[in-house]
């Protein structure tokens, strides 16, 4: 199965990548990080604590070498610091170029957890790409004591009420909806990761396909072709954009060139006449 979901990604130019939770197992009675003492239920298997983190890296082992280079790992709910140094090691020799969520400590391409699943996350609209101390949330700024680069991922359902797995006759999020949580996220310093919730046909239910089709319609129509668009040079703190012609504004878009890292902390914009803008910046170096 997993050998399929490869090669149909790799077929239509997807990304892809898999999630593997190192904190709750059923099967193995591993609950938030820890082997349960308990009666089992039927299905789970009587492990230690030392079997389980062996078990799991084993199935980490499989999953990152058998199947290509993954784009993102998810670490749902972290890792323990018991496993962290065989799956530091693990990572770095297997897949070192994808991203990880949760993955702060552990891998080369850390993505933040933005703190909820509610498509508005915590601290909105200050949104940073750098964190103190690994913590999820809403970052803090590259200037804070302690601040490294760990950008965040901010991820949602189509379906409402934070339903992931496909249930039949659950309803979807309206199209405004989804309109807002692209604003909270995108539009806020961070990477919207809006899921597929697969159904038992093993396919994407056709209302879900059409609102997927018609969510990235409106993003393509709405910000492909700006109006007017300018940038400026590295270091440089003003940038004036001007309109050569009349135009109705409702919205701008400001990006920050983060190869090297954040360095805007805060901004400002003034609308002057006849029909230009000025930013203001301020850097931190």
């Amino acid at each position: 199965m997993l050998k399929s979901f490869a090669q149909s990604a790799k077929a239509a130019g997807i990304g892809y990548g898999f999630y593997y939770s190192l904190t709750n197992n059923f099967y193995l009675n591993e609950l938030s990080m820890q082997v349960q003492n308990t009666t089992l239920l039927p299905g789970q298997a009587k492990v230690t604590q030392a079997q389980f983190e062996d078990i799991a890296l084993a199935h980490l082992a499989e999953l990152w070498t058998q199947f290509g280079d993954l784009a993102e790992i998810w670490f749902d709910g972290g890792y323990t610091q018991a496993m962290k140094s065989r799956i530091t090691a693990l990572l770095a020799k297997t897949q070192p170029n994808a991203c990880t969520w949760n993955g702060y400590g552990v891998g080369a391409n850390p993505v933040r957890w933005d703190g909820n699943e509610s498509g508005q996350p915590p601290g909105w609209p200050n949104i940073w790409s750098t964190s103190c101390n690994g913590a999820y949330g809403q970052g803090c700024s590259p200037d804070s004591p302690g601040a490294s680069w760990y950008p965040s991922g901010l991820d949602a359902t189509l379906q409402a009420n934070d339903v992931w797995f496909y249930v039949e006759g659950t309803p979807l999020n309206s199209m405004s909806t989804l309109v807002a949580y692209y604003h909270y996220t995108a539009g806020a310093n961070g990477v919207l990761e809006l899921d597929f919730a697969i159904d038992r046909t093993g396919q994407v239910h056709p209302a879900h396909a059409a609102l997927y089709q018609q969510f990235g319609n409106w993003i393509r129509t709405c910000y492909s072709h700006p109006v007017a668009i300018a940038s400026n040079a590295a270091g440089s703190m003003e940038l004036e954009l001007q309109f050569g012609k009349t135009a109705s504004i409702d919205r701008l878009m400001m990006q920050e060139d983060q190869t090297l890292g954040q360095f805007i902390i805060d901004y400002q914009v003034w609308n002057e006449r006849p029909l230009r803008m000025i930013y203001i910046l301020t850097l931190f170096f």
